[in-house]
């Protein structure tokens, strides 16, 4: 797994389970990093942000939403609104069952998409997201 400017994943508030993101700047660069959380029919509901620098890790739990059970996280670093590469990241799903108490959960990359799409969907994140 390489670094990039673009990361996809899934978040989940169903059947108890939540979703945890990792998302760690490798690179020797401060980046900046926008994560957006869109639903299941594509409508943005939340962008966070923050700086990465460099060696940093940012844990992201997934907020809950109104009515809203799952759907997409978009990740993207840049400087100064302009996509760079800087980012990889995991997500985390995690069911915790209280009694008796019980945790499971599963570790898997946030996919990696090429770079020429990061600008382009950091402009409509930016111009479309609460």
């Amino acid at each position: 797994m390489s670094f990039s400017s673009y990361l996809v994943g899934t978040w989940e508030r169903r059947f108890g389970v939540g979703t945890t993101l990792q998302i760690v700047n490798p690179t020797l660069d401060d980046v900046e990093v926008l994560v957006a959380f869109l639903d299941d029919n594509e409508k943005c509901l939340k962008i966070i942000k923050s700086e990465l620098s460099p060696n940093d890790m940012w844990e992201v739990p997934v907020p809950k939403f109104k009515k809203k059970k799952f759907g997409v996280v978009k990740i993207i670093s840049h400087r100064d609104h302009e996509a760079t590469l800087g980012i990889v990241g995991f997500q985390r799903h995690i069911l915790a069952i209280p009694k008796p108490v019980e945790i499971a959960f599963s570790e898997a990359p946030l996919a990696a998409i090429p770079k020429k799409y990061a600008q382009p969907e950091l402009k409509r994140l930016l111009d479309r997201c609460p």
